[in-house]
């Protein structure tokens, strides 16, 4: 039962300014590859053909954890969130700007060619052409805010850290299974570093918008717990010596969210998980 991060072959891992191949656009997981697919469990003495393995996003997992009642109504019955009476509700975010789905699209998109080494951020008039590439319309304030946004965020020591990786590659995709009779567990890393020494960094942006008064640690314990424990264990799989995965929240760069792991407690994170 193997993975397909590939810390090591050729493209993985790549320059600053040179995305990783990304998935379509709108997909949550990468396809299974003949190396990890297998096949499904057959009825005692019955040779069927071989089956594509079932496959679970990290997000899939994360909303269960989150919300398990949402989770069945969205992907079990096929419900879907009225999104647009949910803009129509005062409050934060209101006023016909960008909802915090589209929000984190486009900041994803914008830090994927982002090079860290060599700024500057994207400028306004950057982000307004992304976002017309993406089908979305943003104001000149939100073209203005996400543009602070990153600038700050490039200001950061996390920041300068991935300037300095030995290699750096953008929406790398992983999958890997627990056992041949488990599920094909697959995601999507936003930034995969490789540090001096071997270690690996992984860093998940976050778009947020949370307040001076919000405990991030326990944020991330709470609502991406299970995400933290895949992104280690993907890398770890892999034979990386060490991970740290961090989740960063854009709207305060410098406090960074931060775990790190060893190879040797991947037998105890498989427990977990």
């Amino acid at each position: 039962v193997g993975s397909v991060l590939r810390l090591d072959t050729p493209g993985a891992a790549h320059a600053q300014h040179a995305p990783s191949p990304v998935l379509e656009e709108g997909a949550e997981e990468p396809p299974a590859s003949p190396s990890t697919a297998r096949p499904a469990g057959r009825a005692e003495g019955h040779a069927g053909p071989a089956m594509p393995a079932a496959t679970l996003s990290y997000t899939a997992l994360s909303e269960l954890e989150r919300c398990a009642y949402r989770y069945y109504l969205e992907r079990v019955l096929g419900l879907r969130e009225d999104r647009a009476a949910a803009r129509a509700q005062p409050g934060e975010g209101g006023g016909g700007g960008l909802e915090a789905r589209a929000r984190g699209t486009l900041v994803h998109k914008l830090l994927e060619s982002q090079d860290f080494a060599r700024p500057p951020a994207p400028s306004p008039e950057d982000i307004a052409r992304v976002a017309r590439e993406l089908g979305m319309r943003i104001s000149r304030d939100e073209r203005e805010d996400l543009a602070a946004l990153i600038d700050g965020a490039l200001g950061s020591a996390l920041a300068a850290r991935v300037a300095e990786a030995v290699s750096v590659s953008r929406e790398h995709p992983f999958a890997f299974s627990l056992a041949a009779d488990e599920p094909l567990i697959a995601g999507v890393v936003d930034l995969l570093a490789r540090e001096a020494g071997s270690a690996m960094l992984v860093v998940d942006y976050k778009s947020d918008r949370v307040g001076p008064d919000v405990e991030l640690g326990a944020l991330v314990e709470r609502d991406y717990g299970i995400q933290r424990l895949l992104y280690a264990l993907a890398v770890l799989r892999e034979g990386a010596p060490a991970v740290e995965v961090v989740h960063w929240f854009l709207q305060r760069p410098h406090e960074p969210v931060a775990a790190r792991y060893a190879a040797s407690e991947r037998g105890a994170l498989e427990q977990r998980l």
